[in-house]
Protein backbone atom coordinates (compact mmCIF):
# COMPACT_ATOMS: atom_id res chain seq x y z
CA UNK A 1 0.00 0.00 0.00
CA UNK A 2 1.44 3.46 -0.91
CA UNK A 3 1.12 6.37 1.59
CA UNK A 4 0.61 9.94 0.63
CA UNK A 5 3.58 12.06 1.16
CA UNK A 6 3.31 13.95 4.14
CA UNK A 7 4.91 17.27 5.88
CA UNK A 8 6.43 15.94 9.42
CA UNK A 9 8.17 17.89 11.67
CA UNK A 10 11.70 17.13 10.42
CA UNK A 11 10.56 18.80 7.41
CA UNK A 12 9.39 21.70 8.83
CA UNK A 13 12.92 24.12 9.79
CA UNK A 14 12.56 26.08 12.58
CA UNK A 15 15.04 27.98 13.87
CA UNK A 16 16.25 29.13 18.06
CA UNK A 17 13.47 30.07 19.28
CA UNK A 18 9.88 28.24 18.16
CA UNK A 19 6.81 30.84 18.10
CA UNK A 20 3.38 30.42 16.97
CA UNK A 21 4.75 32.55 14.13
CA UNK A 22 8.09 30.56 13.31
CA UNK A 23 6.41 27.40 13.05
CA UNK A 24 3.23 28.81 10.66
CA UNK A 25 5.74 30.24 8.42
CA UNK A 26 8.55 27.05 8.47
CA UNK A 27 4.80 24.82 7.68
CA UNK A 28 4.11 26.93 5.10
CA UNK A 29 7.60 26.95 3.33
CA UNK A 30 7.73 23.08 3.62
CA UNK A 31 3.91 23.23 1.99
CA UNK A 32 5.07 25.21 -0.91
CA UNK A 33 8.33 23.00 -1.16
CA UNK A 34 6.16 20.10 -1.52
CA UNK A 35 2.69 20.82 -2.50
CA UNK A 36 0.71 17.61 -2.71
CA UNK A 37 2.22 16.65 0.99
CA UNK A 38 -0.41 17.00 3.53
CA UNK A 39 0.20 18.38 6.62
CA UNK A 40 -1.12 15.66 9.33
CA UNK A 41 -2.15 16.38 12.69
CA UNK A 42 0.98 17.41 15.02
CA UNK A 43 1.55 18.85 18.51
CA UNK A 44 4.98 20.09 20.01
CA UNK A 45 5.25 20.03 23.34
CA UNK A 46 7.73 23.67 24.19
CA UNK A 47 9.53 24.22 27.56
CA UNK A 48 10.85 27.81 27.49
CA UNK A 49 10.66 28.09 23.63
CA UNK A 50 12.10 24.73 23.48
CA UNK A 51 10.44 21.75 21.49
CA UNK A 52 10.62 18.85 24.04
CA UNK A 53 8.33 16.36 22.76
CA UNK A 54 6.53 15.86 19.09
CA UNK A 55 3.36 13.72 19.22
CA UNK A 56 1.98 12.82 15.66
CA UNK A 57 0.49 10.33 13.21
CA UNK A 58 2.63 7.35 12.14
CA UNK A 59 2.76 8.02 8.11
CA UNK A 60 3.91 4.16 7.80
CA UNK A 61 1.49 2.82 10.31
CA UNK A 62 -1.65 5.01 9.97
CA UNK A 63 -3.40 3.66 13.14
CA UNK A 64 0.19 4.31 15.60
CA UNK A 65 0.49 7.74 17.30
CA UNK A 66 4.42 8.47 17.59
CA UNK A 67 5.78 10.16 20.55
CA UNK A 68 9.53 11.08 19.67
CA UNK A 69 11.54 12.95 23.19
CA UNK A 70 15.22 13.02 23.70
CA UNK A 71 14.62 9.77 25.35
CA UNK A 72 13.85 8.40 21.90
CA UNK A 73 10.63 7.35 19.76
CA UNK A 74 7.39 5.70 21.43
CA UNK A 75 4.54 4.21 20.02
CA UNK A 76 0.84 4.28 20.58
CA UNK A 77 -1.73 2.12 18.66
CA UNK A 78 -4.64 3.96 17.52
CA UNK A 79 -7.22 1.01 16.66
CA UNK A 80 -9.77 2.31 19.06
CA UNK A 81 -9.95 5.87 19.37
CA UNK A 82 -10.12 9.30 16.57
CA UNK A 83 -6.72 10.23 15.94
CA UNK A 84 -6.86 13.79 16.95
CA UNK A 85 -8.65 12.92 20.53
CA UNK A 86 -5.82 10.42 20.70
CA UNK A 87 -3.12 13.17 20.00
CA UNK A 88 -4.81 15.40 21.87
CA UNK A 89 -4.76 13.03 25.51
CA UNK A 90 -1.36 12.23 24.53
CA UNK A 91 0.27 15.17 24.08
CA UNK A 92 -1.74 15.80 27.96
CA UNK A 93 -0.01 12.98 29.43
CA UNK A 94 3.21 14.12 27.58
CA UNK A 95 2.54 17.67 29.03
CA UNK A 96 2.33 16.19 32.69
CA UNK A 97 5.60 14.04 32.35
CA UNK A 98 7.77 16.57 30.56
CA UNK A 99 6.64 19.68 32.81
CA UNK A 100 6.04 21.77 29.41
CA UNK A 101 5.34 25.44 29.55
CA UNK A 102 3.62 25.46 26.03
CA UNK A 103 1.71 23.11 22.99
CA UNK A 104 1.77 23.59 19.65
CA UNK A 105 -0.77 22.25 17.07
CA UNK A 106 -0.36 22.02 13.56
CA UNK A 107 -2.57 20.41 10.87
CA UNK A 108 -4.11 20.79 7.30
CA UNK A 109 -7.84 20.78 7.30
CA UNK A 110 -9.25 20.03 2.97
CA UNK A 111 -12.75 21.70 2.43
CA UNK A 112 -15.26 20.51 0.08
CA UNK A 113 -14.83 23.16 -2.51
CA UNK A 114 -11.23 21.95 -3.11
CA UNK A 115 -9.48 24.60 -0.57
CA UNK A 116 -7.78 23.34 2.50
CA UNK A 117 -6.40 25.10 5.31
CA UNK A 118 -3.11 24.94 7.11
CA UNK A 119 -3.78 25.91 11.10
CA UNK A 120 -1.08 26.31 14.07
CA UNK A 121 -2.52 26.59 17.24
CA UNK A 122 -1.15 27.53 20.38
CA UNK A 123 -2.27 26.74 24.48
CA UNK A 124 0.00 27.62 27.57
CA UNK A 125 -0.20 24.16 29.69
CA UNK A 126 -2.46 26.15 31.97
CA UNK A 127 -5.03 26.48 29.10
CA UNK A 128 -4.25 22.84 27.26
CA UNK A 129 -4.65 21.01 30.59
CA UNK A 130 -8.07 22.48 30.95
CA UNK A 131 -11.11 19.99 29.49
CA UNK A 132 -12.12 20.82 26.23
CA UNK A 133 -15.66 22.20 25.95
CA UNK A 134 -18.55 19.52 25.45
CA UNK A 135 -18.00 18.08 21.33
CA UNK A 136 -14.21 20.20 20.85
CA UNK A 137 -11.40 17.86 20.67
CA UNK A 138 -9.22 20.40 22.04
CA UNK A 139 -9.46 23.43 24.69
CA UNK A 140 -10.42 26.48 23.18
CA UNK A 141 -7.39 29.16 22.27
CA UNK A 142 -6.92 32.36 21.16
CA UNK A 143 -3.51 32.24 19.78
CA UNK A 144 -4.53 30.94 16.61
CA UNK A 145 -3.06 31.24 13.06
CA UNK A 146 -5.08 29.94 9.57
CA UNK A 147 -3.52 30.32 6.16
CA UNK A 148 -6.26 29.23 3.24
CA UNK A 149 -4.65 27.65 -0.40
CA UNK A 150 -5.45 25.92 -3.41
CA UNK A 151 -3.64 23.86 -5.54
CA UNK A 152 -2.48 25.20 -9.43
CA UNK A 153 -0.94 22.63 -10.99
CA UNK A 154 0.84 21.33 -8.51
CA UNK A 155 1.54 24.77 -6.90
CA UNK A 156 0.44 26.27 -3.88
CA UNK A 157 -1.62 29.57 -4.68
CA UNK A 158 -2.06 31.10 -1.38
CA UNK A 159 -6.17 32.35 -0.94
CA UNK A 160 -5.86 35.20 1.04
CA UNK A 161 -3.22 36.56 4.07
CA UNK A 162 -2.66 34.61 7.17
CA UNK A 163 -5.13 35.51 9.80
CA UNK A 164 -5.87 35.00 13.61
CA UNK A 165 -9.79 35.59 12.94
CA UNK A 166 -11.22 32.44 12.21
CA UNK A 167 -12.76 29.74 14.04
CA UNK A 168 -11.21 26.55 13.61
CA UNK A 169 -12.71 23.13 15.06
CA UNK A 170 -11.22 19.56 15.02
Amino acid sequence: METSPTIGVSDIELGGETTLWDVMRATLRAKEAQPSASVPPTILVLKSHEIVAELYQSSEEPQTLLIRTVAGIRKMSLNWRDVLEMLYRASFLTLLKMEGTAVIFIGERVEDAGHATVCAMKWTSRQFLQAPPRGAKFPETNDAIFQSFRLDNEKVCWISEANTALQFSF
